[in-house]
């Protein structure tokens, strides 16, 4: 059976309540396109590179587009909306393990629904 896109797009999207100023509005508008920007640009390294963990992600993506909080923060949100998942892996780095993440049949379908 293969995974839907989710329809649950909080943690894709800001947004601003029905009862907030049109400036509200107007603003969680722009806010949506940096940070749709943000998190398609953690979910199309995963489609490039593959399953990797947060310090292998972070190594992937170009240091001055954002910091290593925000691609964590980022790829949170991803697992979140179900576009990445843990693949069942660790990856020994140092002395630290760190869970492996990898892109869903949902996250490749995002990926192939935009322009």
């Amino acid at each position: 059976m293969s995974e839907q896109v989710p329809t649950n797009t909080l943690p894709l999207f800001a947004h601003a309540r029905r009862q907030d100023p049109e400036t509200s509005h107007a603003a969680a508008a722009v806010a949506s396109e940096r940070i749709r920007e943000s998190q398609l640009e953690v979910l199309r390294a995963f489609a490039v590179r593959g399953a990797m963990c947060d310090v292998r992600l972070q190594d992937f993506l170009p240091a001055t587009t954002q910091s290593p909080s925000g691609i964590r923060s980022r790829r949170a949100e991803l697992v979140e909306a179900g576009l990445l998942r843990w693949s069942g892996r660790k990856q020994q780095i140092g002395r630290t393990r760190h869970m492996v993440w990898k892109i869903t049949e949902a996250g490749s379908a995002y990926l192939r629904a935009r322009p």
